[in-house]
């Protein structure tokens, strides 16, 4: 997101707010949400991912895979659901479950090939989110900007947690905190399999802040 604002916000852009949203428009996966071949942007994403899309830009003589979701496209590009019936068969099932969706008038998509283009930059009356402009503006301009800090307090005080390297260990975020009771991101075999898991192979957990030398089975 910082690479977006620091190009709309620069000199001779007269509406940053506008340009900003245009480019985010201009996203590959923004364009897989628009046409209706995913119910949400990270499921675009997911699309996009996997390898489905097919896009062909400039003097391209033929379609390209492409997997990055954030590639921004160009007035005349084209794009399509890989012709692989996975992909195929992906793409419809997520038209049917979608429905008809509407499209905006910068972009073209046929449901039959599933085949479409970027023809236009978009209308910014035709964004596909509603956008509070004024919050934009006061969290991206001012004495500090984009160099804003973001920091992490511990639950119900004003502490804030160290983001620096804690010899391997999580930081103590709640999220964290809470992943770690629910078992959720540990590695179940190998060398890293971590001691709230030894000697379990089903649920409930070791308790890993447990400081004792005997193991619980």
């Amino acid at each position: 997101l910082k690479f977006y604002v620091m190009r709309a916000f620069r000199r001779g852009v007269d509406y940053p707010i506008d340009n900003l949203m245009q480019q985010l428009e201009s996203r590959l996966d923004n364009y897989v949400w628009r046409c209706g071949l995913a119910p949400t942007m990270a499921a675009a994403r997911h699309f996009v991912r996997e390898g489905h899309i097919q896009y062909k830009t400039g003097s391209m003589t033929d379609f390209r895979t492409i997997n990055i979701p954030s590639c921004r496209l160009k007035v005349g590009d084209q794009v399509r659901v890989k012709p692989k019936w996975r992909s195929q068969q992906f793409g419809k099932r997520n038209q049917e479950d979608e429905g008809p969706v509407t499209m905006p008038q910068h972009i073209t998509w046929d449901r039959e090939t599933m085949t479409g283009s970027y023809d236009d930059v978009c209308d910014v009356a035709e964004l596909g989110i509603d956008v509070n402009e004024d919050h934009l503006v006061m969290r991206f301009t001012g004495p500090f900007g984009l160099r804003q800090k973001h920091v992490r307090y511990y639950e119900g005080t004003n502490r804030v947690i160290k983001n620096k390297y804690n010899g391997g260990k999580p930081r103590s975020t709640p999220e964290n905190m809470l992943n770690m009771k629910r078992g959720i991101g540990l590695n179940k075999r190998g060398r890293k399999r971590p001691p709230a898991l030894w000697g379990r192979r089903n649920k409930p957990l070791n308790n890993p802040w447990e400081t004792t030398r005997s193991l619980r089975v």
